[in-house]
């Protein structure tokens, strides 16, 4: 039986979610933050028959759905149905089997429905978990790593600007990161120079009591291979895994991935993101 949730759910959901912290940390950092009555987000619980047993959840974001379930034969077709009657839906992310299954009911569905499928663009990118810090960089006291302040906001957006990589997909404004900087939905570590010029920089979002995600790590051009991000990115996975809390990342390009496995971090999953075209 699937049914919206309510504020009544909030233990047996978060219960459920966080029984793998990393692959929820979205859902999980939601709830903790806007609960269940938030205007631009939805959680529909599907319950086991005649029982308050989680077997799946589905959490819609503005027009961003993610789903998750365990059980490998679970039938997602009341998910699909959810979002195919949504005429706001836009896209769909997720664990690559959770988000292809799900996928295929809306397939079904639509040819049900006498309805063309939607097209898609497709992004899928490695996801990666650190839970220990062994192999992270030592501590260099001749490094000084900061902890940004929202008044850093421009700062941080102006170096973001200036990586290739990050250029045509920054959606944060300064006023979005100012406040995910205050409210502690996200923290950012930096080193600068003398000037105040950031040099490298590394970033959480969807911050949670359990698990963060690992995001925006850039260093300028003119200052890499000298061991600055490094130094930066695990100054920062020190910190949060002192914590208690799970950390993971996406990458899709493999010289960043490199290095992201030489500090600890491991593969354990692909994620994919389907977006309307």
């Amino acid at each position: 039986m699937i049914r919206r949730l309510t504020e009544a759910d909030r233990q047996t959901t978060l219960s459920f979610l966080l029984e793998e912290p990393e692959i929820n940390l979205f859902a999980i950092g939601d709830i903790e933050r806007f609960g269940f009555d938030a205007h631009f987000q939805t959680l529909w619980g599907d319950f086991e028959a005649d029982t308050d047993h989680l077997q799946a959840v589905l959490l819609r974001y503005e027009s961003n759905y993610i789903p998750y379930f365990k059980n490998n034969h679970y039938n997602p077709a009341i998910f699909a149905n959810i979002m195919l009657s949504d005429p706001d839906f836009r896209m769909l992310s997720g664990r690559l089997p959770l988000v292809r299954r799900v996928q295929e009911a809306i397939a079904i569905a639509t040819e049900a429905l006498e309805r063309p499928e939607p097209a898609y663009i497709e992004k899928v990118t490695y996801f990666c978990k650190l839970t220990e810090a062994t192999q992270l960089s030592p501590e260099n006291p001749t490094q000084t790593i900061k902890i940004a302040i929202p008044d850093d906001a421009p700062r941080i957006l102006d170096l973001i600007k200036e990586i290739d990589e990050f250029s045509d997909s920054i959606t944060t404004t300064e006023h979005r990161m100012r406040e995910n900087i205050e409210t502690g939905a996200s923290r950012v570590y930096f080193i600068d120079d003398s000037t105040g010029r950031l040099l490298t920089v590394s970033q959480t979002a969807a911050e949670n009591s359990a698990s963060a995600m690992i995001v925006g790590v850039a260093t300028r051009p003119d200052h890499r291979a000298q061991g600055l991000m490094s130094a930066c990115l695990s100054s920062l996975c020190r910190d949060l895994l002192g914590e208690g809390k799970t950390l993971c990342l996406f990458y899709d390009n493999p010289r960043a991935g490199s290095v992201y496995h030489r500090l600890g971090f491991d593969t354990i999953d692909q994620w994919l993101m389907l977006i309307k075209r």
